[in-house]
């Protein structure tokens, strides 16, 4: 008999044990069909398991005695009274047991080692060590533990009442979704013991109680094993340990290394069963032999297959294909390296399931990540934005005529009535009695784009298109990105993947996701799309510059700033080589590529490339005015960044009029450019001028994106740093930690943004007279960058400046003087000597200098800088104000 052979056998023959027995016999005939010897083995082995044997006679009551206890109710151990025992396993006995003094009542269970289990002390005591490293509110606690008067060692642990998971669920008939929350209770103690280095090898319903809060505890670390090689003597072995095989990984089953990943397996075997109602693998009535062998050599089915088959399935089968299916065969792959890296990542699929958001489990299925994207909050703005309409209408019409083709001149006649339609909403002789908002006409237009056009699918998507388009316009990126999502969906159904329809809707929802900052998804979106663009077609030409110049957003975002300037670069070629290209085209590339040096900490060198973009640019082309907007914005930032304030406050304060102008005061591009005006204004000395702008940018960027959002922080960091000036400091440091804080959950800790805010914080540390704090917030913003591999980035010089003034601020004169010369020698370089940071680093050096002895090198240090600062123009009232600090050191 073939090994496929004996598998079909055993699969049947366990399914037909599951039958009642007045059905079987039907079961069997279906299941059998014409397979008269797959019969008869199947009556042989039915017939042996219902014929007794020799072991299965009754066993007399007298000849069962329960088990015997070691210690009698009533017994004190340390500070604890025996009240009765409630389990024995083969290490230990578990009594119930109640405080034996007066200080307070308290209910535990306290679990002794049994006498003829001495060979299991190692163990016994590696548990109450692994117990010992937890505080968690998934996890048993350890309350106490010592040694018997006969020499045995116990432990106390938390008294959980409650059931098993698998018993809870079903008693409480619960949802799908309070079983994964409860699942994902699970994960977050299963998860906390392995960030203590512990794999737990034993996880199973009875080892998981939920107690009558709804609140898991998981129980039983006894054959747990410490994976940190320092805590236990290298002698010691615990990799072979009982275990439940049902629950158990292959790796467990071949006596292989054991892992975190052993543990994700048994959280997958635990979830099938919470889905499906069963484990994946029926072994009821096998033998063991034939139990191992079924676990290592058979592939779990799918969950929802199972439950399609089981009547008594407690979900039903259609919520669990797709993603659940997904998710639980990740778990149950055979290969550790195929499961889930941790079980955090499993528990963070489970949400975005629950969010219909993309499952990394299913990463690569085709089309599927289109489908899945988040719906989120709408939020209500308004604006005078009737004209992007009529834009919109007139692409269409413009693309029906380049087509020349009937179908697109009727879509084009479908659309032409559809905004005149949209129109007349508008319209008081038709009997409105207001006039709409832009935004009310956009809703009014997503609505009937979603339900009509039935017999026109191209019509639909385009239009879902100029929608989506319009909302983001609108500031609304959560509906814009709903309907990019759904026409991404159509789109992909409707053409070819290298139709430039389909192409330009993964472009946009790709654009979209950039926003929401879900940059993965993006990227895959984004390197779709671009492998779609070969060929010398024109439309897909100029759809691949689109795709680079928006890779180069993407790695920007990312903290890539070099390889973004590439992408761009690579656009820029692109575009000079086709006809169609315009100077606004170019404009708005060049403008990145100053962006991203700006970005990047090259800030001399971002002006050229703004420069040029506005030279392309004609002020009086209508056109070209929005990317001109951009442009001069992007341009005073960066010389904000030189200290050209005079040049940059008037370029930015008309950016803040011209959005508010348009756009209204709620958009968020409006909190760009206020934003951008706050920060020269504060760099120029008004903090004072700067921290209402500041405010209103904070709370532009919190409705439109949410209070987590990384352009959140940006704008405390601002408004922190702003706050720090004018002596605020109690709220400097408050704004400043939160922004820190969201940068370490959205970005991380080794990202730019993330170390900027870092300086920030230990600057206004150091204004406050924290200098401790702030020593170490320098130095943690230099390692940061150090480990970035941007460790020349000029904002390093920024703390390192820091660093120096705040060990002179403790009389640490020579390391301050060393860190100073560092941070002068490349400010200078990037900015001259005249730079109001260069000209700080000097004042605080020639103070370093004196004390140092060294009045002659202080000197000459002072007087090169003054005349830097006498021969450069601009306002230079702070780099004299500096000087003038520590002129009269020099005199004494």
């Amino acid at each position: 008999m073939n090994k496929e052979r004996w598998q079909q056998i055993e699969q049947v023959f366990a399914d037909a044990l599951d039958q009642p027995v007045a059905l079987r016999e039907a079961f069997l005939d279906r299941e059998c069909r014409d397979d008269a010897l797959l019969r008869q083995e199947l009556d042989e082995l039915l017939s042996a398991h219902e014929t007794p044997g020799v072991l299965d006679g009754s066993i007399t009551p007298q000849a069962v005695s329960p088990p015997i206890a070691s210690l009698s109710p009533g017994t004190t151990v340390g500070h604890w009274r025996i009240d009765s025992l409630i389990g024995r396993g083969g290490m230990g006995e578990v009594y119930s047991a109640r405080r034996a003094d007066a200080a307070f009542e308290q209910r535990a269970a306290l679990k002794l080692l049994r006498y003829e289990a001495a060979g299991q002390l190692d163990r016994f005591h590696a548990e109450r060590q692994i117990l010992a490293r937890f505080e968690h509110p998934g996890i048993a606690r350890l309350l106490d533990g010592g040694t018997t008067a006969d020499g045995r060692p116990f432990t106390v642990m938390e008294y959980v009442e409650g059931n098993s998971l698998t018993d809870y669920c079903n008693e409480h008939h619960l949802s799908l979704r309070e079983r994964l929350a409860l699942f994902g209770q699970v994960c977050d103690a299963v998860s906390f013991a392995h960030r203590n280095l512990v794999v737990h090898r034993d996880l199973k319903p009875d080892n998981i109680l939920v107690d009558a809060t709804g609140s898991v505890k998981l129980l039983d670390f006894g054959i747990a094993k410490l994976i940190d090689v320092a805590a236990l003597p290298q002698s010691d072995d615990r990799t072979v340990a009982p275990f439940t095989p049902d629950y158990a990984a292959p790796e467990q089953l071949n006596g292989q290394s054991v892992t975190t990943a052993t543990d994700v397996y048994s959280l997958g075997v635990l979830l099938f069963e919470l889905l499906a109602g069963e484990r994946p693998l029926r072994t009821r009535g096998l033998p063991s032999n034939q139990v191992m062998a079924l676990l290592l050599d058979r592939t779990a089915p799918a969950a929802s297959k199972l439950a399609s088959s089981n009547a008594q399935a407690p979900i039903q089968a259609r919520l669990l294909r797709g993603d659940l299916d997904a998710i639980v065969a990740k778990c149950l792959r055979k290969e550790p390296a195929h499961r889930y890296e941790t079980v955090n990542g499993l528990k963070l699929d489970i949400e975005r399931h629950l969010r219909n958001e993309p499952v990394r489990a299913r990463s690569g299925a085709r089309a599927y990540v289109a489908r899945r994207f988040v719906r989120r909050h709408w939020f209500a703005t308004s604006g005078v934005l009737l004209l992007l309409v009529a834009m919109g209408a007139a692409a269409i019409y413009a693309e029906a005529a380049r087509r020349h083709t009937e179908q697109a001149l009727k879509r084009a006649d479908a659309v032409r009535n559809f905004v005149i339609d949209l129109f007349h909403q508008n319209d008081p002789d038709a009997g409105n009695a207001r006039t709409m908002t832009a935004r009310e006409l956009v809703d009014i237009g997503a609505r009937r784009v979603e339900t009509g056009f039935a017999d026109d699918a191209d019509t639909r998507i385009e239009l879902l298109g100029v929608s989506g388009n319009l909302y983001r316009s609108l500031g609304d990126y959560p509906r814009s990105g709903e309907l990019l999502k759904r026409r991404l969906e159509q789109a992909m159904q409707a053409y070819a993947p290298n139709d430039p329809r389909q192409v330009e809707a993964q472009l946009d929802m790709a654009t979209a996701e950039i926003a929401a900052e879900h940059y993965d998804i993006a990227e895959l979106l984004l390197r779709k799309s671009l492998a779609s663009t070969t060929g010398e077609r024109d439309e897909l030409r100029v759809l691949k510059a689109r795709i680079l110049r928006e890779l180069g957003s993407l790695e920007s975002e990312r903290d890539h700033n070099d390889l973004a300037i590439q992408w761009v670069d690579q656009a820029v070629a692109l575009r000079k080589s086709l006809q169609t290209t315009t100077n606004a085209d170019l404009a708005e590339l060049l403008a990145d590529r100053g962006r991203y040096m700006y970005r990047g900490g090259r800030v001399a060198d971002a002006e050229q490339p703004l420069r040029a973009a506005m030279a392309k640019l004609d002020p009086r082309n209508a056109g070209e005015s929005r990317v001109l907007v951009t442009v001069r914005e992007e341009l005073g930032t960066v010389l904000n960044g030189l200290g050209r304030f005079d040049a940059a406050i008037p370029l930015l304060r008309a950016n803040v009029d011209s959005n508010r102008l348009v756009l209204g005061d709620q958009h968020p591009t409006l909190a760009n450019s206020l934003h951008q005006l706050a920060s020269a204004l504060r760099q120029s000395g008004d903090e004072q001028a700067a921290i209402p702008v500041f405010q209103e940018a904070l709370a532009l960027y919190e409705r439109n994106y949410g209070e987590g959002h990384s352009y959140v922080a940006v704008a405390l960091t601002g408004l922190g740093q702003a706050l720090s000036g004018v002596g605020r400091h109690d709220e400097a440091v408050a704004a400043l930690g939160r922004a820190q804080s969201i940068y370490a959950k959205t970005l991380g800790p080794l990202h730019t943004y993330s170390a900027i805010a870092t300086i920030a914080l230990a600057n206004a540390q150091y204004a406050a007279g924290d200098l401790g704090g702030a020593e170490t917030g320098f130095r943690d913003a230099l390692a940061a960058f150090a480990k970035i591999g941007d460790g020349k980035h000029l904002y390093a010089e920024a703390a390192r400046l820091g660093l120096g003034k705040t060990l002179s601020g403790q009389r640490r004169f020579t390391e301050a003087a060393q860190a100073l010369v560092q941070a002068k020698a490349r400010l200078e370089s990037e900015f001259g000597a005249g730079d109001r940071r260069s000209v700080e680093a000097t004042a605080v050096l020639v103070h370093c200098l004196v004390e140092l002895g060294k009045p002659g090198e202080a000197r000459s240090l002072f007087s090169a800088s003054e005349k830097a600062v006498n021969t450069s123009s601009g306002d230079m009232r702070r780099q004299r104000a500096s000087l003038e600090s520590v002129k009269a050191e020099l005199t004494l």
